[in-house]
């Protein structure tokens, strides 16, 4: 633009200094000029676009180089993060490995006990069913004691005595696990001989209750309540005389003796108040009003 506007005071002073210039040849030159400034005009508003266009390129390069930034500060963060978690994660497999073989240690020597328990219940009742006489020649009755069987054993129960005899707690826990597998006679022959062999047991008021649950399994309840009443008689301090008081309501009960149960429901939540039973004892007396 600036070299057209000199070059035109130029074109003028020829002109007028030549003097011969034709009014056709000032029309042209005059064309001329104006397409170059038409150019120009459009030269400049393609510059002035491609200004914008880079400046635009360039906040997007900003951003871009920004955006990536936060990225890879973000991963970074989260990569430290992850290696932390990992360790850690790491750390518990061995701290659990140890525990898995500190406890496969443990239940190889509760195996072994398992095993030697095992090994002695069974002699225990191997003991038992000899001292009870369930077999050998002098078995009677298929094998079950009987006052018979007694008998003709105690001569040489008295000779063998060391190596036959078992502890109260041994005939006790015996005659349990026979009443548990439902072998009533058995159970019954087991407690007996306890109640016989060691009358002052702490064992013996229990011996005894459990003959009265024999004989209220098999629906003896007359049975059942004689010997509840032993129980209650015996060994009123003990720990199975609430049970026994409430077996005996239970066994009046279903004889059809209604007063009797709730008389000795009414005796045992006086005495024992504090017991299971005696709670057993409230509900029943609301079920009998």
């Amino acid at each position: 633009m600036r070299a057209i506007v000199l070059f035109l005071p130029c074109i003028f002073f020829l002109t007028c200094f030549a003097g011969c210039a034709t009014q056709e040849n000032l029309d042209a030159l005059y064309s001329h000029i104006i397409q170059l400034e038409q150019q120009n005009k459009e030269l400049q508003k393609k510059n002035a676009t491609a200004v914008k266009e880079r400046q635009r390129i360039y906040s997007e390069l900003r951003d871009y180089s920004k955006n990536r930034s936060e990225k890879d500060q973000k991963f970074t963060s989260q990569s430290a993060g992850l290696s932390a978690t990992f360790e850690k994660i790491r750390e518990d497999i061995q701290r659990l490995n140890g525990k898995i073989e500190e406890n496969g240690h443990r239940i190889g020597i509760v195996g072994g006990t398992v095993k030697t328990l095992e090994q002695t219940n069974e002699k225990r009742l191997k003991k038992l069913e000899q001292y009870l006489n369930f077999e050998g020649p002098g078995a009677a009755q298929g094998g079950r004691f009987t006052p018979g069987s007694s008998s003709s054993t105690s001569k040489k129960k008295t000779k063998d005595k060391n190596e036959t005899t078992l502890s109260d707690k041994e005939l006790y826990e015996l005659a349990r696990k026979a009443y548990n597998e439902g072998d009533d006679q058995r159970a019954m022959d087991g407690f007996s001989l306890l109640e016989k062999e060691y009358p002052r047991s702490q064992y013996a008021d229990n011996a005894k209750y459990w003959i009265g649950q024999i004989y209220y399994r098999k629906l003896d309840y007359k049975q059942a309540i004689l010997n509840y009443q032993e129980v209650i008689e015996k060994y009123p301090n003990g720990n199975k005389a609430p049970a026994a008081m409430l077996q005996q309501a239970y066994s009046f009960f279903n004889l059809g003796k209604k007063q009797h149960a709730r008389i000795l429901l009414q005796d045992l939540i006086k005495k024992y108040p504090n017991s299971e039973d005696a709670r057993e004892a409230k509900k029943k007396l609301g079920m009998l009003k």
